[in-house]
């Protein structure tokens, strides 16, 4: 899988947090760091913990350890292929989706896995860090810094600035870690129902299990067997 097109996401985050003079316009859209692209990006030496990096330094890939010195700023940020990819913090529609999706699955985990929603990494490899919004892991893969063991089941909640990060390139990098189930949720909108996709992983591809929208019930197996309707969880 290829990196996403670069952006000057470092300034435009720097702005968001106060560190770079007058702040700008919040991003749309989650901005990616391309690792190929030097004229943009910082390079470790360069980092400094708490403070977002010169974004005309070099940079030719973000490993894991990088995360260790970027501020806490509200700010989402995953490793992906080696690029830094910067998400805005959700809005608050999407946490009442996760809250009650939390509360829905919670009572079905099965023992010796915890549920925990994001902000929490995943690190599959060193060039890959992620934070879904829902996670289903062994509880003795809890490390002190992200979570160290393959999770079970990973929920992404759709908002306008992660459509095509959740339902392309995510999409494809679970699947290439090997999680067993992906769930896509989609809180709606004024002219759309909101919706759930659960997809089982089968020779190494995503495969659709089953879906549902609006007040139609979903019916769900594997590592979780529970019901959920799409128009409860935006409640």
């Amino acid at each position: 899988m290829g990196a996403m097109a670069a952006t000057r996401v470092a300034q435009r985050a720097a702005n968001r947090a106060g560190l770079a003079g007058a702040p700008g316009p919040a991003a749309p859209s989650p901005a990616v760091l391309d690792p190929d692209d030097r004229a943009k990006v910082p390079g470790p030496s360069e980092l400094s913990p708490g403070r977002w990096p010169d974004p005309h330094t070099i940079h030719t890939r973000w490993t894991a350890a990088d995360l260790e010195t970027l501020p806490d700023d509200g700010l989402r940020y995953e490793i992906i292929d080696g690029a830094l990819v910067v998400s805005p913090a959700p809005r608050p529609g999407h946490q009442v989706v996760s809250a009650n999706l939390y509360d829905a699955l919670r009572p079905a985990v099965p023992p010796g896995f915890k549920l925990l929603f994001a902000p929490v990494d995943w690190r599959p490899t060193e060039t890959n860090s992620l934070q879904p919004d829902l996670i289903l892991a062994p509880a003795g893969a809890l490390g002190d810094r992200a979570i160290e063991a393959l999770p079970l089941l990973v929920v992404e909640i759709l908002s306008p600035s992660s459509r095509t990060l959740d339902r392309v390139t995510k999409f494809h990098v679970y699947a290439e870690a090997g999680v067993p189930q992906y769930w896509i949720v989609d809180p709606g909108s004024d002219t759309s129902d909101p919706s759930v996709e659960v997809y089982d992983l089968a020779d190494d591809e995503y495969r659709l299990q089953a879906r549902a929208t609006g007040a139609t019930e979903l019916v769900v197996s594997g590592p979780i067997s529970v019901t959920v309707t799409p128009s409860d969880l935006v409640r």
